[in-house]
C-alpha cells in the first residue's frame, strides 16, 4: 500500500480541488485550503460553516440526502476526560470554536466527480434553503 501512497494522494487532492471548485460560491463555508510550499494529503477533507448553530443542521441534512457527513473532534481533545487535566474548560477557545463548527465530508481516493457533484449539491440547497 505505501508504494502507491502518492497516487492515493494526488488522488485526494484533485478530488479536494473539485469540492473547492464547486463550494467556490458557497459564503457560509470556509474551505479546505493548501498553503503555498505545502502538499495537503487531505486524509480528510473538511469545511467550516459561519454559524456553529449551523453545523448540525447540515450535517444532519446531508445525512439524510445519502451522505455521509460528520463531525470530528467533538469535544475537543483538551476537554475529553483522558486529557482535562492541566486544561480548563475555557482554554483553547479558538479549538473550541473550531470544533463547533467543522464538518468532515466524505473522501477516498477512489471517490467519482459526480459523488463531489452530489455532495456539493446537497450543501448549495442546504444553505439555498436557510438563506
Amino acid at each position: 500500500m505505501l508504494s502507491k501512497l502518492n497516487e492515493l494522494n494526488e488522488k485526494r487532492r484533485g478530488l479536494a480541488r473539485s469540492y473547492n471548485t464547486q463550494l467556490s460560491d458557497v459564503p457560509d463555508i470556509s474551505l479546505a485550503t493548501e498553503l503555498p510550499g505545502n502538499r495537503h494529503v487531505f486524509q480528510m477533507y473538511t469545511i467550516k460553516v459561519r454559524d456553529a448553530w449551523l453545523r448540525d443542521d447540515l450535517v444532519n441534512d446531508l445525512r439524510a440526502a445519502g451522505v455521509g457527513a460528520s463531525v470530528h473532534f467533538a469535544p475537543p481533545v483538551h476537554k475529553m476526560i483522558p486529557y482535562r487535566a492541566g486544561y480548563r474548560l475555557d482554554d483553547l477557545s479558538v479549538t473550541v470554536d473550531v470544533a463547533a463548527r467543522v464538518v468532515t465530508l466524505p473522501m477516498y481516493p477512489d471517490m467519482r466527480e459526480d459523488d463531489i457533484t452530489y455532495v456539493c449539491e446537497a450543501i448549495h440547497r442546504f444553505f439555498d434553503s436557510v438563506t
